[in-house]
């Protein structure tokens, strides 16, 4: 009787343990996702804070993976070894700057010691809510904007977590409703097909096409494409295959000459910002090599201006920490991969899909993308029990 008592107490404790975990981290999520610039909270420290203080109870539900552990080394080399290039490289450094970079870090650092069962629903409720906010503002504007307007300033203009308005591509003119996070949808499209749930990943799609981004655009018409050509029949197969090469040949003319088109506000910048770096690089080759360092600058002509960071997230991390330290980064974002393909192709392809936007964006060395690289490592390698013992 004594020891049936125990038993059951021990299982309630573990459900306790579970449950405060699982609320905490759904507002950890919830902040990062909702306010990634940590103007509207004010809480991103605090709820750090109640995270690390979990960590003990993390570890006792699910055991720490060996791969898990080196990325999480190879990350802190990675934060030492910047501030030293910047120390060295006799350049003007930002420490501001290099502890925002630093910070970044430390989503995944914190989420590491917990399984991928305390992060699943929290992190996927978030970006289901995420999506019904954007369909509502994105309504409310386009039939109703003066109830909405004082809210569109707040989120665009004073808190910075979103950029709302109109988008010329050309002469295309669309209402955009862009939230900074917004990308991470394309992990949540994955994550619903996977689960059969065509309504929610409609929504998400359609989120993805108003925040008005080519690489958002992209994603959203692939990783379905890839889904049904996965699940479907030969018949299904060769329609969807032809559909999509049809659907190519079709957009080419605007794809070359309105997205791709050098005369575009964005497309310059990024071409001013790439031939920059080519400048920077040839005229410093000690930097390409060995980095100068998170928090020094390079004169841009996209910009006209000193940038710390650009929208070419490989040039940035090379200009941090050099090219080698560059490539190691990308093969331990693309490590998770080979096991998410073994347990979900579609999942795995939507976090691939997400590293190839956030290559483009500044979404990669944020929250936002430690968040996603997160998700990569936890569902692939702190997911079952038998998981974690195939990595050890």
């Amino acid at each position: 009787m004594w020891k049936r008592n125990s038993r059951m107490m021990k299982i309630s404790l573990k459900v306790s343990n579970h449950r405060i975990i699982t609320l905490v981290m759904f507002i950890f999520c919830f902040i990062l996702i909702f306010d990634p610039t940590d103007k509207m909270f004010h809480a991103k420290g605090l709820i750090f804070v109640f995270l690390v203080l979990l960590i003990p109870l993390g570890l006792k539900t699910f055991p720490y993976s060996k791969n898990v552990l080196f990325f999480f080394y190879f990350c802190m080399i990675m934060i030492l070894y910047s501030f030293f290039a910047g120390i060295f490289s006799g350049l003007n450094v930002d420490y501001t700057f290099y502890f925002g970079f630093a910070k970044s870090f430390f989503v995944f650092f914190v989420l590491s010691f917990f399984s991928y069962r305390e992060f699943e629903k929290p992190f996927f409720i978030s970006l289901v809510l995420l999506t019904f906010l954007s369909l509502l503002i994105y309504v409310l504007a386009i039939y109703d904007y003066r109830s909405i307007g004082k809210l569109i300033t707040y989120l665009s203009y004073d808190v910075h977590n979103a950029l709302i308005g109109r988008r010329a591509y050309g002469n295309w003119i669309i209402f955009m409703v862009y939230y900074k996070t917004v990308a991470l949808l394309i992990l949540l499209i994955g994550y619903l097909l996977s689960k059969k749930s065509y309504t929610l990943s409609f929504l998400s799609i359609v989120v993805l096409f108003i925040s008005g981004t080519r690489a958002n655009m992209f994603a959203a018409l692939s990783i379905p494409a890839f889904y049904f050509f996965l699940t479907g029949n030969k018949k299904m197969k060769i329609i969807l295959g032809i559909s999509f090469l049809c659907g190519i040949i079709m957009i080419l003319p605007f794809i070359s000459h309105v997205l791709l088109s050098p005369t575009g506000q964005s497309n310059s910048v990024k071409i001013g910002h790439f031939h920059s770096y080519m400048n920077f690089f040839g005229s410093s080759p000690q930097f390409f090599i060995f980095g100068s360092g998170a928090g020094t600058s390079f004169y841009s002509t996209g910009n006209h201006a000193f940038d710390l960071n650009t929208e070419l997230v490989p040039f940035d991390l090379i200009m941090y920490v050099g090219i080698f330290f560059t490539l190691l980064f990308y093969v331990f974002l693309l490590l998770p991969l080979p096991r998410m393909m073994k347990m979900d192709k579609t999942i795995a392809f939507s976090y691939l899909m997400y590293l190839i936007v956030a290559t483009t964006n500044p979404l990669l060395i944020s929250s936002t993308g430690f968040l996603a690289i997160s998700f990569g490592y936890l569902y692939a390698y702190k997911n079952t029990k038998e998981n974690i013992n195939a990595t050890n």
